[in-house]
């Protein structure tokens, strides 16, 4: 089971301190850090205010998934210090898919967190948790949703060709079975459109539909059918991907029943 820790407490209190010191290096843990990963990548926090934030989703999220599917805990830090609807909601979405969610509230006091804080501002590695709040937020709403998604996956087609190769997923969403492809073209992929497509450089944006037949018919748009085989197809998906094909090449004759047992092969 996925798990997800969240370090909570008011700003101030000390939760990065805590967490470098029991979960940085800790063997089965993974710190998503943002303002790390800005670091690391541009030796600076002012990528959170200009393009250059696209390349820390990126990053952040690659990372995390990377994370979770060896089956690491996901530990995140998150400032909190009275009732928060967006944190609350996350917990929610994280719990209904399947994620197991653990939160370690860490308390001081006030004078001394305060004290912290005075102490930290102006320095280069700190940026205020409202900067990030919202970025993290849809960071982890999205890799929620893609590791909850891949509990459910049933591969029903592969097509291939040179340098192309694409699958075809079945899967339930909402009590009800949507149809997805996604190619090998990018690393990562999400589930809808949630930032401009040009900022997600290595994320391929993937979109549901209702049928199978209305997922062929849209890959279509992006690549055409000539010169992809079906190397694999589920049983009762071959007339779809026959159909599919023969639209395509209705210029043609039809392709000959004893020619399919080529193209899978």
């Amino acid at each position: 089971m996925n798990t997800i820790l969240f370090v909570t407490g008011p700003v101030g209190v000390g939760k990065t301190t805590f967490i470098a010191k029991h979960f940085a290096k800790r063997e089965g843990y993974f710190v998503l850090d943002l303002c790390r990963i800005s670091q690391d990548l541009f030796g600076t926090m002012a990528a959170f205010g200009d393009d250059r934030l696209a390349d820390i989703y990126n990053q952040a999220t690659e990372e995390a998934m990377d994370a979770l599917m060896e089956d690491k805990v996901l530990v995140v830090e998150y400032s909190l210090s009275g009732y928060d609807d967006e944190f609350v909601a996350l917990v929610k979405a994280a719990k209904s898919n399947g994620f197991r969610v653990e939160i370690d509230q860490i308390t001081a006091d006030k004078d001394l967190a305060s004290a912290r804080l005075l102490d930290r501002r102006g320095a280069e590695d700190f940026l205020p948790f409202d900067r990030v709040k919202e970025d993290l937020l849809e960071i982890l709403t999205g890799i929620i949703e893609c590791m909850a998604y891949n509990h459910d996956w049933e591969r029903v087609c592969h097509l291939s060709g040179p340098g192309v190769s694409v699958d075809f997923f079945k899967a339930e969403q909402g009590g009800r079975s949507t149809y997805f492809f996604v190619t090998e073209e990018k690393k990562y992929f999400v589930f809808d459109q949630r930032r401009d497509d040009a900022e997600l450089d290595n994320v391929e944006i993937v979109h549901r539909y209702g049928s199978f037949r209305e997922a062929l018919a849209a890959l279509q748009e992006k690549i055409p059918l000539v010169g992809l085989y079906p190397s694999h197809i589920k049983d009762g998906y071959l007339k779809a991907v026959k159909d599919a094909y023969q639209k395509y090449l209705s210029a043609s004759p039809v392709i000959p029943a004893k020619d399919w047992e080529i193209f899978l092969n």
